[in-house]
């Protein structure tokens, strides 16, 4: 899906006259898509005496529940949050602590950015820390905006096939979990994305060089 599926939103200001046409002027991702029945989405048809309508009618307008597929059994949307200066979310952020093996890492992903190597990393070799502009509200990309971005491209967007037979307990093969004593797997999605970088839907590296200079 397209970002803006779950960030664009109709302009309180300005809305369009017909909801399914709207205009450019109509729109604004500065705020969030808080009109959107991300529950309803998958549930509209479903029987309305069934706990999965009820569990997914349940949702809010306005939030998104990230964690649903990978079966986390926790029902816990968030709201859709606003991406947009981020430079200035910096000024505000703490740093936070990091390990020593997450500096490494994001030195790593820094340096295939373009970017120095230390952006965003302070302290200590022993005690490394990191500021990340926010975007979630629960701090879940805390670890900064590539690996959110990273994050997204997986689970929602076009590695998410990848990802499905990674799960500890997948729903959709119930077989293989067993055979493999619902044991979490790991998947080599970077080493994808650079074997053919240009790719459909495999460029969340330009994407994040975007999202960092905005």
């Amino acid at each position: 899906m397209a970002c803006t599926v779950c960030h664009t939103a109709f302009n309180p200001n300005r809305p369009p006259k017909n909801p399914a046409e709207p205009n450019w002027e109509n729109l604004d991702s500065h705020i969030g898509s808080q009109y959107f029945r991300e529950g309803m989405l998958f549930g509209f048809d479903m029987p309305k005496d069934s706990f999965a309508w009820q569990y997914l009618h349940n949702q809010s307008p306005g939030t998104s529940e990230t964690t649903r597929f990978p079966t986390d059994f926790i029902n816990g949307p968030i709201l859709i949050n606003s991406i947009y200066r981020l430079n200035d979310r910096l000024k505000l952020a703490h740093a936070d602590r990091i390990s020593p093996e997450q500096k490494v890492m994001m030195q790593s992903i820094n340096k295939h950015l373009g970017l120095p190597e230390n952006d965003g990393i302070g302290g200590t070799d022993a005690e490394p820390t990191y500021r990340s502009p926010r975007v979630l509200s629960t701090g879940a990309d805390s670890m900064g905006l590539v690996i959110a971005g990273t994050r997204v491209y997986v689970n929602e967007g076009s590695g998410h096939k990848d990802w499905l037979p990674t799960w500890a307990l997948n729903p959709y093969d119930l077989k293989g979990s067993r055979e493999r004593g619902f044991k979490q797997e790991e998947f080599n999605i970077l080493g994808k994305i650079r074997k053919d970088p240009k790719a459909p839907g495999c460029r969340p590296r330009l994407a994040c060089r975007t999202w960092r200079s905005t």
